[in-house]
């Protein structure tokens, strides 16, 4: 007989963190939030930095599954990851801009 993994699925599912949905807005990301994460590892994550409040950085991502991206960004930043759920047009055209921020800026 085939173990029953219904029960399994629908554990992991209902035990499963919460992610909020957000609409990135066109102001966002802010130059001053932009550069606490390296453009490449944005790019790489699939992450757009939107806010930093009380030490924790609020990031686009457009996977509900980003668990592992979150905890690398969480490493790489030393900052405490609040990720929110955005639609994967809206943050191609944040790290777009992201891009443009970075690109902008003055070498030193």
């Amino acid at each position: 007989m085939k173990p029953d993994c219904r029960s399994d699925i629908n554990l992991a599912v209902h035990n499963r963190p919460s992610i909020l949905f957000m609409n990135i807005p066109h102001s966002l990301p802010r130059p001053e939030v932009a550069k606490l994460v390296p453009l490449e590892v944005a790019v790489q994550l699939q992450v757009v930095p939107l806010a930093m409040e009380d030490g924790v950085l609020t990031v686009a991502v457009a996977s509900p599954d980003a668990f592992e991206s979150i905890d690398a960004l969480a490493e790489i930043t030393g900052h405490k990851v609040f990720p929110v759920l955005s639609p994967p047009d809206q943050l191609e055209a944040a790290l777009e801009r992201l891009r443009a921020l970075c690109y902008d800026e003055p070498s030193s």
